[in-house]
């Protein structure tokens, strides 16, 4: 080790002597080693460590299935997830929460400000083991409604709105007009289920919903349970499994054909974000790897400068393994200079790197550098030194033993290396190329995709009625007729609209439906619904094919009525007008069903995602089915943020503790849809541009170190008359070997690696013939170009310099 400690002071006077070829070799490895440490920091967080709850390898997510529907890891009934906790054995106990935050409007001062409330079941905190920082939590008398309201506040939420005040605790807050006791304040950091969260309220159902049919119906839960210690996943599964089929024959209406599915809760929060941070560390991994060659490169050529030096040590009694000592020390002291600027500039990149993030990461508040971070960053530092670094010194502690013919053969030996290293260099290269073309054409096919509706100057907002000043169903139609009407006469709008849903945004409710004349098998499954305003369509510019549009008449008053979208008819109406037909809710109708009439059909519009076909979908309108928080979009002559001060008037106008939040543009909102996408293609991106940078520089180094080295062949071919050209094309020929091997190792390793991303492809496949001949052919040009530019430099200077070079 004092050996090894004196060599790498040597070592560091070697690099510091040399500043050009210190800098361009660190910063390589640097770029490579940051990238990975950034990368990992957020995949040690997400996948890796395990969740902050008691006991976290027992926790599980309950969900249901159905094949009729088309289901798998759907929401829970609520009254199924009472009947689960009611018999289940294999579990301690079970909790639940609604999959989604409520927008609850909060009053300080009479001013109105949306605060997200995520609802739970009272034995939600005590299933995951968290108690309160301060104050008390919920018990299971809180799942069902009581005379108080209660709530518990986020450590952010508590700061910001009430200053960090202990009192506090006791006392109320006013949410949706109406009060509500605050029994604690949660953990720093803690925002299960969800990150954005400002407080948590209890479910409160009533008990009078404990038998109601809807109640079996709506599938709106999330469930967490905690397995029993001797318990398997299995016997859990199978205990649910035959308690399912045991509803399905007691509900046959609502549970037929039900199952239920468990799945390990760390495994259930990181859901679809495993892939996307697997393929990414996968890229920076591909990264590191191309680095390392070319700085290991860089020491081969380097070193076999050096062979002169290297005899004399060992003339002067410098053994072999006291040179290769020296070698790895070199190696050594570059991969430390490396990596202590990649571990801060892997820490400089993690903000940036979850700015980029398409949505909240899972676990985002864990994200950050600890311990393990810092050895990572350590084991991947040693690793590139001995990977850099031992080919290198290996060939350098034997230059000592060659001599003479044998140093030609040496020399063959060393171009052979560095020729193996620029072929794997391409071959590594190529595939993060290809996954940054085919996100490329993903991303190109999205932007081509019409959705159905136009886009331009459409001002998105948001307003939430509080739920105590609004539970007359009356009061709320009344409200949106008085918005709609004074928001469509604002200075600067063509249109207004309400809708309870905006395209690409949170999901639609979905039922089944029969037609007034149908026979009893007859019926539609799993239809969407949305509830809207007369104008929606005209304001998104979404053609109206046959009947009519709502009017302000379709109230409370007037009877029932629906538009249908096109794939809705031509599912189910393919061979009849279904315009006066009475359609309901329910796959049999009973005396309870509403019956309404289809007056009007519309154009399809993509309202999931920009890559899924529309499906079968109902319009109410919402003066009918009331909702107490809806999106309210205008169109504008132009520039329509310019109209949000207006709106917001308007709304205090009619109700000032209503507030006019979540303000966008559609064309942003459409933007938005595809983030994923971007993310991805960002990342990639700059990896491949990365990976192509060093690509080159390790090919135009190499052909810069072969040619410097025949320079004196060079001349003599010069002298004897051969044309610059027929040089240029000696070089560049032998200089594009390697390159063409790495090209085709890489295609091959490129079909294997590709296939990871065929779930994020749209209109395109992983093995896309044009992709793969455009990324050919770039990484072809750039491997020309590095040859070529050093070849020019061979033949400029006059043939009898060259032969005096020797």
């Amino acid at each position: 080790m004092r050996e090894l400690a004196h060599h790498i002071r040597l070592s560091a006077r070697s690099f510091l002597r040399q500043p050009v070829f210190t800098v361009v070799a660190v910063l390589a490895l640097a770029l490579g080693i940051g990238a990975s440490v950034a990368i990992f920091t957020v995949f040690h967080a997400v996948l890796l460590r395990p969740l902050p709850f008691h006991e976290p390898d027992r926790l599980v997510s309950v969900w249901e299935k159905n094949p009729e529907r088309g289901w798998y890891q759907a929401q829970v009934a609520a009254a199924n997830y009472l009947d689960w906790r009611a018999s289940a054995r294999s579990f301690t106990d079970m909790a639940a929460y609604n999959d989604w935050l409520d927008e609850k409007v909060l009053l300080i001062e009479g001013k109105p400000s949306v605060v997200n409330a995520s609802e739970v079941t009272g034995s939600f905190f005590d299933l995951l083991g968290i108690a309160p920082a301060i104050g008390r939590g919920f018990d299971d008398s809180h799942t069902w409604a009581t005379d108080e309201a209660a709530v518990l506040l986020t450590h952010g939420f508590w700061q910001r709105e009430l200053g960090g005040d202990e009192t506090a605790i006791g006392r109320t807050i006013r949410l949706d007009d109406k009060d509500h006791r605050i029994l604690g304040v949660m953990p720093r950091g803690f925002a299960y289920p969800f990150a954005d969260a400002d407080v948590w309220v209890p479910v409160a159902w009533d008990p009078e919903n404990r038998d109601q049919v809807w109640f079996r119906r709506a599938h709106g839960m999330r469930v967490l349970g905690r397995l029993q210690d001797a318990v398997s996943l299995e016997a859990a599964e199978s205990e649910l499994a035959a308690i399912a089929s045991r509803l399905g024959v007691e509900y046959p209406e609502t549970n037929r054909l039900m199952g239920t599915g468990i799945t390990p809760l760390q495994k259930w929060i990181v859901g679809d974000t495993s892939l996307p941070l697997h393929i990414l560390m996968t890229a920076v991994g591909l990264l590191l790897l191309i680095a390392c060659a070319n700085v290991a490169n860089m020491m081969l050529a380097r070193g076999a400068g050096r062979e002169h030096e290297i005899r004399i040590k060992s003339a002067l009694g410098g053994g072999r393994t006291r040179l290769l000592f020296e070698g790895l020390g070199e190696s050594l002291v570059l991969a430390g200079f490396s990596g202590t600027l990649g571990l801060a500039l892997g820490i400089l990149a993690i903000r940036p790197l979850l700015a980029l993030s398409p949505e909240a990461l899972p676990r985002m508040e864990e994200i950050g550098v600890d311990p393990t971070v810092v050895l990572f960053a350590a084991g991947v530092t040693l690793a590139s030194a001995l990977l850099c670094g031992s080919l290198p010194s290996w060939r350098g502690a034997s230059a000592a033993l060659v001599s003479g013919a044998r140093g030609a053969t040496r020399a063959r030996r060393t171009n052979r290396a560095t020729a193996f290293l620029v072929g794997a260099e391409v071959a590594l290269t190529l595939p993060l190329v290809v996954g940054a073309g085919l996100m490329a054409r993903t991303l190109w096919h999205l932007t081509d995709v019409d959705p159905g509706f136009v886009t331009d100057n459409v001002l998105v907002a948001r307003v939430s009625l509080p739920g105590d000043r609004y539970r007359d169903d009356a009061r709320v139609a009344a409200f949106y007729r008085q918005l709609i009407e004074a928001v469509g006469d604002t200075a600067g709008a063509d249109s207004a609209a309400l809708s309870s849903r905006l395209p690409f945004g949170n999901p639609r409710w979905s039922s089944d439906f029969t037609t007034e004349g149908w026979p009893t098998d007859r019926y539609g499954i799993g239809v969407r619904h949305d509830e809207v305003t007369p104008g929606l369509f005209r304001t998104l510019g979404v053609p109206l094919l046959h009947g009519r549009d709502f009017d302000l008449s379709d109230d409370f008053g007037a009877p029932p009525v629906v538009i249908i979208n096109q794939a809705l008819a031509d599912k189910y109406f393919a061979a009849e007008d279904p315009l006066g037909k009475r359609v309901c809710f329910d796959r049999t109708p009973d005396e309870g069903s509403v019956w309404r009439t289809i007056v009007g059909v519309v154009g399809n519009v993509r309202r999931e995602a920009l890559s899924v076909e529309e499906e079968p979908s109902f319009y109410a309108p919402v003066l009918q089915d009331t909702t107490r928080a809806i999106h309210v979009l205008v169109r504008a002559h132009r520039g329509p943020l310019a109209l949000v001060e207006s709106v917001r008037e308007t709304v205090h106008a009619i109700d000032p503790v209503v507030p006019l939040f979540d303000i966008t543009t559609l064309e942003a909102v459409v933007t938005d849809s595809m983030a994923r996408e971007r993310f991805l293609l960002s990342l990639l991106a700059a990896a491949a541009a990365l990976a192509l940078a060093l690509q080159s520089i390790g090919i135009f180094g190499v052909v810069l170190y072969s040619t410097t080295r025949r320079v004196r062949e060079i001349g003599i071919r010069m002298a004897l008359g051969a044309r610059g050209a027929s040089v240029v094309g000696l070089v560049v020929g032998r200089g594009m070997r390697p390159v063409l091997a790495g090209i085709a190792g890489g295609i091959l390793a490129a079909v294997f690696a590709v296939r990871a991303l065929s779930s994020f492809l749209f209109e395109v496949e992983p093995l896309d013939f044009a992709t793969f001949a455009s990324v050919v052919t770039v990484v072809l040009t750039a491997g020309l170009a590095a040859c070529a530019i050093p070849a020019r430099w061979a033949t400029r200077g006059e043939a009898s310099s060259a032969l005096r070079a020797e």
